[in-house]
């Protein structure tokens, strides 16, 4: 898809389309983002539960199957999953410096 001439000559966009393309893998994506969403550090009780539930909230999968088949380290993990969360984790970037209330999400109109 080409972006409209107008954006495509910014270079911000240029860069966030980079930064798309970047792997995040799991273990990392939940190191960032486990204790900000569930207040859990990562050498605390519950901070994998709450990593393999984060992934499977995003992904899709299913919390058995992410926790019998990706690994202790998540390292089977399937090969789309680190642009996924790389995708994720702009997003959530995205929400803590605009500071969005779900209210303001409903506003912005996202289903079109």
């Amino acid at each position: 898809m080409v972006p409209p001439l107008s954006l495509a000559r910014k270079p911000q966009y240029h860069r966030i389309e980079r930064a798309k393309r970047k792997a995040l893998e799991p273990r990392d994506f939940c190191n960032i983002w486990i204790e900000k969403l569930y207040g859990i550090k990562p050498d605390e009780r519950g901070f994998k539960a709450a990593c393999i539930k984060e992934l499977a909230k995003i992904t899709g999968t299913g919390y058995a199957t992410i926790e019998r088949n990706w690994g202790a380290d998540f390292s089977d993990r399937p090969s789309w999953v680190p642009r996924l969360l790389r995708r994720e984790h702009m997003l959530n970037r995205i929400r803590e410096v605009v500071n969005l209330s779900p209210d303001d999400l409903d506003e912005l109109d996202l289903d079109t």
